[in-house]
């Protein structure tokens, strides 16, 4: 049994994430229930089947979600051509009241307004057969998938608990007056889970550290990329091409300073921007004709944005503990990453510098500017592919594939007995 929240449709990276994971142990032969969210039928998957060995359990995720949910379907503004829609007045009113209340909420409910999707979800698993299940994962964020984990452990507590927190529970927007709630439930799922997955080493150490857990209990699974759908391309860009394509967010992921360094640019330079980023058209404006943005665009059109790209630009967290999760998606994808960190310490400076698959350098205009004039002389020399790595076989160790192995491992080697 998987319980996750964000689950295709939906194309956030917990989503994407775990899409790739059961996947992949599908094809392996493993038999997976997903427990997930209703949505709107109009909300369609773009990315690859879903393997027959998977079946979708969807639950109503609440009355406010369900409200908005279905609001945005009406509006079509997840659907092609949704740039004039996101930037229009009527909507970005309608955004505001919704992240208006989402703040009221995500103080209220532990974890965020997700969580109330929790009546909801164990009366479904109530219904069900636990007994049934080998295995019970998690997928977190959001952390209503690891409540739902809690109450599931402590009534059938011989099944294996495999409880995916990723960045962990403490999210930078949780408000710091709920942190000790915060950190209870937290603890109470490194306790009571038999393994718990995160994406990096610094969280393993803090989360190890922090409650006296052994670090034999947490294991490192990243996220990734496809390895067997990127190929080394080499494009025919009239204009130095560059893309960013995610979600900016203001406090710890702003897109600023690299547009004022574009903005100074004495070069035929592009930036595509691709995501839920219409909160900053006016700073992409100051930029003119150099920044094209696309709104958001389905899973599988990000993958075609990137190949077409002559460079990737990853715009780290001010938190340098959290890798992105488009970041793994640019190292498989073979193409030059600018990657523009605010500590010499970020994970992905160390990712990029030991893999030799681009530049690093610091949230800065002067900085910013520096590196892309570096990387466009490269371009415009026709250097370029040839002044960093792509062949570099480590790179497996990021990819998908790589990742539902260690799962898969984890399963096989656990001292839980099976019938």
């Amino acid at each position: 049994m998987l319980i996750a929240y964000s689950y295709p449709p939906l194309q956030d990276p917990q989503s994407i994430r775990w899409f790739h994971f059961s996947n992949i142990l599908a094809e392996k032969g493993y038999k997976i229930d997903v427990v997930t969210v209703k949505l709107p039928a109009s909300l369609m998957w773009a990315g690859e089947p879903i393997n027959s060995n998977i079946t979708i359990f969807r639950v109503f995720p609440g009355f406010f979600e369900n409200f908005s949910n279905n609001i945005k379907s009406k509006i079509g503004t997840d659907k092609a051509g949704n740039v004039s829609k996101r930037k229009s007045i009527g909507f970005r009113v309608l955004k505001s009241g919704y992240w208006s209340i989402r703040k009221i909420m995500n103080n209220i409910l532990i974890g965020d307004l997700r969580t109330e999707w929790l009546p909801f979800c164990l009366k479904f698993i109530n219904k069900v057969d636990i007994s049934e299940y080998s295995v019970l994962i998690t997928s977190q964020e959001p952390f209503v998938d690891s409540l739902v984990g809690l109450r599931i452990k402590k009534s059938h507590p011989n099944i294996l608990w495999i409880a995916d927190m990723g960045d962990s529970i403490l999210s930078p927007y949780y408000p710091r007056w709920r942190k000790g709630i915060d950190m209870h439930f937290e603890k109470k799922v490194v306790e009571l889970a038999d393994k718990v997955i995160l994406t990096n080493n610094s969280i393993l150490s803090s989360l190890s550290a922090e409650y006296g857990i052994k670090k034999d209990k947490f294991s490192i699974v990243t996220q990734g990329f496809d390895s067997r759908n990127y190929k080394e391309t080499k494009n025919n860009n009239e204009r130095f091409t560059m893309l960013f394509s995610g979600t900016l967010y203001e406090h710890f992921r702003e897109p600023d300073n690299i547009i004022k360094a574009i903005k100074d640019l004495d070069i035929d330079v592009k930036l595509i921007i691709a995501g839920r980023n219409e909160g900053f058209v006016k700073v992409f404006e100051q930029a003119g004709r150099k920044v094209e943005f696309v709104g958001f665009v389905p899973y599988s059109r990000s993958l075609e944005l990137q190949q077409k790209a002559d460079v990737l630009i990853n715009i780290s967290n001010k938190q340098s503990y959290q890798v992105p999760g488009k970041f793994f998606e640019f190292l498989g994808s073979r193409k030059p990453i600018l990657d523009i960190v605010y500590s010499k310490h970020d994970e992905t400076a160390k990712l990029i510098n030991n893999l030799n698959r681009g530049l690093v350098c610091k949230n800065s205009a002067a900085d910013i500017k520096d590196a892309i004039l570096k990387l466009y002389a490269l371009w415009k020399n026709d250097k370029i592919n040839n002044s960093f790595d792509f062949k570099n076989k480590n790179i497996y160790q990021y990819s998908w594939e790589n990742g539902a192995n260690k799962i898969e491992n984890i399963i096989q080697t656990s001292d839980k007995k099976f019938g």
